[in-house]
Parts: C-alpha cells; sequence; structure tokens
C-alpha cells in the first residue's frame, strides 16, 4: 500500500511538454482557418497557461496547474493527479486500502466478540468501515472506467467532449475495444496517443 501510494505520488501522471512548437504554430494559423469549426476545435484544445496544444483526453489541472494526458481526476489521497503513467500505481493503493481495512474490520469485530465493545475496538472498526468502503468504491469505479475506456472525468463530462459523440450528438466511445482489450489497453499501455492517429481521429468526428 505505501509503495503504490509514493510511486503515484511521486511519478509524473502525464504532464503535456510547456511552451511546445505546435501551440506557436496553431496560434500563428488560427487566422488562416476556412472553417469555423476547425477553428473552434484547435482553440478548446490551446492552454495558454502551460502554451502547449493539448491532445484529445488531456486536461489542465488548476490544483497542479499542468496539462495531464489522460487526465482522470486530482486526488487529495496522493496529492497528485491520476493520469496515464500513475493510474495503474492509483488503482492498486485504493485496492490495498480496501483489502486492509476489511481486514481491520474482521479483526475488529473479533475483538470485540472477545473482549467486548472497548472504545479503541468501536474507533478502528468505525474508522475500518469508513475507509473500506470508500476503497472499495474508489477501486471498483477505477476498473469500470478502465473497461469502458474512460477516465473519470470524461464520465461526468461526457457532453461537453465532441469526440465522445457520433453526428447525431448521441454518445460514442471511439476507443472503447469491448472489456477485456480495454483492461489489457490500461494496464499493459503507458504511452500517449500518437499526435498523427490525434489528428486523424478529430477530423473523423
Amino acid at each position: 500500500m505505501w509503495l503504490s501510494w509514493i510511486i503515484a505520488n511521486r511519478r509524473d501522471p502525464g504532464y503535456v511538454p510547456l511552451n511546445t512548437d505546435g501551440y506557436h504554430r496553431a496560434i500563428k494559423q488560427i487566422p488562416y482557418y476556412d472553417k469555423w469549426k476547425k477553428r473552434n476545435v484547435v482553440l478548446s484544445r490551446l492552454c495558454h497557461t502551460c502554451r502547449c496544444l493539448r491532445p484529445l483526453r488531456a486536461k489542465h489541472c488548476r490544483i497542479c496547474n499542468r496539462c495531464v494526458q489522460y487526465f482522470d481526476h486530482h486526488c487529495p489521497f496522493i496529492y497528485n493527479c491520476v493520469g496515464l503513467r500513475n493510474r495503474i500505481w492509483f488503482l492498486l493503493f485504493v485496492t490495498s486500502i480496501a483489502i486492509n481495512c476489511s481486514f481491520t474490520i474482521y479483526f475488529a469485530c473479533y475483538c470485540i466478540t472477545i473482549e467486548g465493545w472497548e472504545v479503541l475496538y468501536i474507533l478502528g472498526l468505525l474508522e475500518a468501515l469508513f475507509f473500506c468502503g470508500l476503497g472499495w468504491i474508489l477501486a471498483c469505479t477505477s476498473v469500470l472506467h478502465a473497461a469502458m475506456n474512460l477516465t473519470t472525468n470524461e464520465m461526468f463530462n461526457y457532453k461537453r467532449y465532441p469526440y465522445l459523440r457520433d453526428k447525431r450528438g448521441r454518445y460514442c466511445n471511439p476507443w472503447s475495444r469491448g472489456p477485456i482489450l480495454n483492461l489489457l489497453e490500461f494496464f499493459l499501455c503507458s504511452a500517449p496517443l500518437n499526435h498523427e492517429e490525434d489528428v486523424l481521429l478529430e477530423d473523423s468526428i
């Protein structure tokens, strides 16, 4: 648990490079775009704080003040964003908490049965119940989102992102390839989406 917490806390979650050439090229090319739709798409992906052209599925974190690839959420428990490069360690961390607290509940109940309702046993049981529930909720939702190939941010804000809607405006996830392949990608893939594939995918939406 502590090992996964340290790695999730210290590891780069997938920060987008600062002050990129793509940002400056996009700024210069905006007046020459013929289609307003394309211009709006480019403007929505520019981050003037990081001075970068955000890849699809990236988002600027106000707390870290950086754009993060595959931004899931900013977690106060690990004091870091959850993104492309530390999402597995976050899952291991919350799963470890859930398992540890499940054992704590068992031993607290066992001690209460043997020695009675001592104050320390009751406090330990209440604390374990709280963190056990929280840990299992976070672990299960992380696995669910991974099986759907969505981030928590996309799950709650899918209506805001045009790449998660088809031409008729209905929800459509172009990255989902089925639960098994999605989970394999979550656990095995740590490389960002290729920029050319990014552009082609957005042009096709």
